[in-house]
This record gives C-alpha cells, sequence and structure tokens, in this order.
C-alpha cells in the first residue's frame, strides 16, 4: 500500500513538472488575520451569542462565504450561458427568415 502511495505521489509530481505546474501543497488549516480590535470584539460577541467558540464561529463564516461566492458564480455562468443561446437563436432567426419589405417595394 505504501509503495502504491509513493508511486502515485511520484506520478503525480511528473506529472506536473511535465506540464510546467507546480504541484498542490496541502494547508495546515490555519493562518493568521489582522483585524481591528473592534471588529475582533464585535466577532467575539457574535460567536458568543451563537453559542459557538470564536474559531467555530469563523469557519462557518467563511464556508458560508465561499458557499455563496460559488453559487454566485454558477448562477451566473448559468445566466450568461442563456443569455448566449438567445443571442445565437436570434442570429439563426434573423438569417431563416424572410425580410419584410416596404409596402412600397411591394406593390412596384
Amino acid at each position: 500500500m505504501k509503495k502504491a502511495f509513493h508511486e502515485s505521489v511520484d506520478d503525480y509530481l511528473e506529472f506536473c513538472k511535465s506540464r510546467g505546474e507546480t504541484p498542490d501543497k496541502p494547508f495546515s488549516g490555519q493562518f493568521v488575520t489582522r483585524i481591528s480590535p473592534d471588529l475582533h470584539r464585535q466577532v467575539n460577541v457574535a460567536a458568543m451569542l451563537s453559542g459557538k467558540s470564536l474559531n467555530a464561529w469563523v469557519a462557518e463564516q467563511l464556508q458560508g462565504a465561499v458557499l455563496r461566492i460559488g453559487a454566485v458564480k454558477a448562477a451566473t455562468a448559468k445566466k450568461l450561458s442563456a443569455k448566449a443561446a438567445k443571442r445565437k437563436h436570434k442570429v439563426a432567426v434573423r438569417k431563416v427568415a424572410p425580410r419584410k419589405r416596404k409596402e412600397s417595394e411591394q406593390h412596384a
């Protein structure tokens, strides 16, 4: 099992090297952020009011933000795709639909 794991990692590293990409590295799960003392107090109060630790509350808020961004991106992509399809349909209809002639051209 260990041998297969090491071979898999070696294959991945070689694949990244062949494509000129930097391999993904695991994250530690910790990061430091600097905020104002007032915001720190407000965040701590919000966490306490929700019955969560500061760490759990912040993690929950970050997860929610990531999900919202993903939903917005998906909705935007869907909307843009629908608009593009509508434009293509309009162009196709224009090419197929006969041109309306003016009344003066019809009697000439």
